[in-house]
């Protein structure tokens, strides 16, 4: 079906709406990677956003089959659902191109919601948005508009958990992961080098867990680092006490 994309510029770029058929708002973004779009799409970084592919066919190796590693963790994704509304392509292949793969990228799109604007010169897009940086915009389909929407003008981080409060491995170190919507690939990278993990969810108090724990890692997450303002206010405790603290993507 027919549909464009508006930015906030007042370009609109045409193409074909797959996927899920509805029209979406938020932040446009793009991705150079040229594999790992099931784990880009379900990054919690991109809760929200509009994400553009800079590789031209995606969707060639469908999406792998789900399942979930020794901690529960899931396979394939970074989070347990899609966390972008929509994605933007120059081509959504649409075949059964891969013996592992469970379903095509337009079926999993349509479950998880996502809209798929394809046929899309993105690589002009690329370069409007290098130039003049993210901004705001909207895929239309079947002439509905919807109204802008700006992650950056609030507090997302709350809206991408995903772990919860949970105990996570074990090792002779333990290490505080506050979840602003972690990649499940941050957890395992840390699993995997027998470090013991408490997760704690965004929003809650760190500063009461820290003395059971060896450092703090804060993790990934989407919109504006500088709305979360009481988790700066714990951060600047923590590093007033000598706390070891890291983080990634926030």
């Amino acid at each position: 079906m027919g549909a464009f994309l508006e930015l906030a510029d007042g370009t609109k770029l045409y193409g074909e709406a797959k996927g899920a058929s509805r029209s979406v708002s938020g932040e446009v973004v793009f991705n150079t990677s040229m594999v790992g779009y099931p784990e880009a799409i379900s990054d919690p970084s991109y809760y929200g956003q509009i994400l553009m592919f800079t590789q031209p066919m995606i969707g060639n190796y469908g999406v792998p089959a789900s399942g979930r590693d020794g901690w529960g963790l899931p396979l394939g994704l970074e989070s347990e659902h899609a966390q972008v509304r929509g994605i933007v392509v120059q081509e959504l292949w649409e075949g059964v191109g891969h013996p592992k793969m469970e379903r095509r990228l337009v079926d999993w799109l349509r479950q998880e919601g996502v809209v798929a604007l394809c046929g899309v010169d993105t690589r002009a897009l690329t370069k409007r948005l290098r130039e003049c940086g993210t901004m705001l915009g909207r895929i239309v389909v079947n002439g509905k508009v919807p109204q802008w929407d700006d992650p950056n003008a609030r507090d997302v981080l709350g809206d991408a958990v995903w772990l919860g409060r949970r105990q996570f491995g074990s090792g002779k170190k333990r290490v505080l992961l506050v979840d602003c919507g972690c990649k499940a690939s941050i957890l395992r990278s840390l699993l995997e080098r027998k470090v013991a993990v408490l997760t704690l969810p965004y929003g809650e108090d760190i500063l009461r867990w820290v003395d059971d724990v060896d450092g703090v890692l804060l993790s990934n997450g989407p919109g504006d680092p500088a709305k979360a303002e009481r988790l700066i206010g714990q951060v600047r405790e923590l590093l007033r006490r000598g706390v070891a603290v890291f983080g990634i993507c926030l």
